[in-house]
Order: C-alpha cells, then sequence, then structure tokens
C-alpha cells in the first residue's frame, strides 16, 4: 500500500493535465508490487478534489507564502475549470493499472497551517 498526500498535484508537469495528473501519482507505481494507492483527500486546511460541501485547498487564504501550496492550489482550480476532478482522476488511473484506491483523511492535517500561511488584516 503506498499512502499519499496532495503531493501529486505539486510533482505533476505544468500546466496541470490529467496526464500529468497521473505522471505524478499512479504512473511510478504500475509495474510495481504495490497494489493499493490510498490517497489523503484533505490537506492543509482544505480538499484536494471538486468538493461540492468543502472548500478547496488555498480557497480560503488570502496570502500563500509556500510554492507547494501555491501548485497544489492551482492545479486544483485549473484541472476543476476544465471540467476534470483530480480525485476521479486518481481513482481511474489506479483502477486501470489494476491497483486498488482508497481514500483516506488524516484528523492533524492542519499541522503545516501554522506560521505559513498568514490572512491579510483589515486595517479599518
Amino acid at each position: 500500500m503506498l499512502q499519499d498526500i496532495g503531493d501529486p498535484l505539486s510533482r505533476m508537469p505544468w500546466p496541470p493535465t490529467p496526464e500529468g495528473l497521473l505522471s505524478g501519482s499512479i504512473k511510478p507505481i504500475e509495474d510495481s508490487g504495490i497494489d493499493v494507492y490510498a490517497y489523503g483527500i484533505y490537506h492543509a486546511g482544505g480538499c484536494t478534489h471538486d468538493s461540492k460541501v468543502y472548500q478547496k485547498i488555498g480557497d480560503h487564504i488570502a496570502v500563500m507564502y509556500e510554492a507547494s501550496g501555491l501548485q497544489m492550489y492551482e492545479g486544483v482550480k485549473r484541472l476543476t475549470e476544465q471540467g476534470y476532478d483530480p480525485l476521479q482522476i486518481m481513482c481511474e488511473g489506479a483502477h486501470a493499472a489494476g491497483k486498488d484506491f482508497f481514500l483516506r483523511m488524516r484528523m492533524n492535517d492542519l499541522h503545516d497551517r501554522v506560521g505559513r500561511y498568514i490572512k491579510r488584516r483589515s486595517t479599518h
């Protein structure tokens, strides 16, 4: 089993495409002994897919100081604007590669938000 977080969104080539997302997630394990890909759907205060009920990564942050967070945010945003859902791309890619696909959620995944993101405060 390989457990992954939102990093495929920062490992994929730019600009974001479904093929690029698979190259940063499923493709490296296609011919390996890994038979399960477990993907973390929540990262740094937001989800990394096209959720109808929860904010996407970065949507609530006025100023982002970390390049990988910005790349994840832009990756999700651009893929969803093109009509793709990153979660669906990876799920279908895993199944096409003969891998089981599981969702996972870390309960402490706010650990990397403190000190890295600063919200702008109004002075009015």
